[in-house]
């Protein structure tokens, strides 16, 4: 059986651009310090408005996004700190 693809012959134009950041730092999924921090913020915000209208589940589901990013700041802090060692 043969199989067509979805895109109906059209080539995707998919380039491996890593993006412009001020901060020079990518980790392999492309964000920075910076965009963590907002994320972490963001999702925080959102699970507490989330149980102020008595949300629970929601809530948790921010708070499970929220922890992802706290962690990727921990793990940029970490590399920084490393670079910092081997520098020295």
């Amino acid at each position: 059986m043969l199989r067509r693809s979805r895109n109906n012959g059209a080539r995707s134009n998919i380039s491996n651009r890593k993006g412009d950041n001020s901060e020079g730092h990518l980790d392999a999924r492309g964000k920075t310090p910076a965009h963590a921090q907002q994320y972490y913020e963001k999702y925080m915000l959102m699970a507490c408005e989330s149980l102020a209208m008595d949300d629970r589940i929601t809530a948790e589901n921010f708070y499970q996004h929220a922890e992802h990013y706290f962690r990727l700041m921990n793990e940029f802090k970490s590399a920084s700190h490393d670079q910092l060692i081997m520098v020295s």
